[in-house]
């Protein structure tokens, strides 16, 4: 009877702990509020770039990587959020979540943006990447823009996107006038 007793308990503490895992919101498995910030604001960077027209896939869809170091699950997590915006400039949007060893199977793919989903110690082959490939690439952490990162975005009295200039114009993006006057540019 004791057995029972315990088994039932045991299970009954599964099930709770299962529904806790599934019904708990995003923000619990990405903690890290410029991560969520960043991916709010990415999509405007996106459309900002004069010639994302041209960075349109054969399927004429833009896609866009989520690059992840170890949290793939975090990544997936972040990729539905940005799905959720379905079209940048009225044209669809592909969001691939890839792990950040295996960027280089994109050489040849037409991308349009990629995003950090994890701190990285050593960006810049990543950033050498995205200035080959003349796209976006789009950091939420502290201090990677200064390392060269394309864009991210700085905190003063309010959020601003903040962009590398020089990386930027080694990637030849041009951004809407608009958007770079709003900006704060680090040179």
């Amino acid at each position: 009877m004791k057995f029972f007793k315990i088994l039932f308990i045991f299970i009954i503490s599964n099930i709770v702990i299962f529904s806790i895992i599934i019904s708990t919101p995003f923000s619990a498995f990405c903690t890290d509020p410029r991560i969520i910030m960043g991916i709010d604001l990415f999509p405007s960077f996106l459309a900002s770039d004069k010639k994302i027209r041209n960075k349109k896939d054969k399927n004429d869809k833009l896609n866009i990587i989520l690059l992840y170091y170890k949290k793939r699950f975090q990544a997936e997590e972040l990729s539905k959020k940005l799905m959720s915006v379905k079209k940048i400039r009225k044209i669809p949007i592909n969001v691939i979540v890839e792990n950040y060893k295996k960027i280089d199977k994109w050489n040849n793919e037409q991308l349009a943006g990629i995003f950090l989903t994890e701190s990285l110690t050593d960006i810049s082959f990543i950033i050498k990447f995205g200035i080959e490939k003349k796209v976006i690439v789009f950091s939420p952490f502290e201090g990677d823009v200064e390392k060269g990162m394309t864009t991210g975005f700085f905190i003063s009295e309010k959020v601003i996107p903040y962009i590398n200039k020089k990386t930027v114009n080694e990637s030849n993006i041009i951004f809407k006038s608009f958007f770079l006057r709003i900006s704060k540019i680090y040179e």
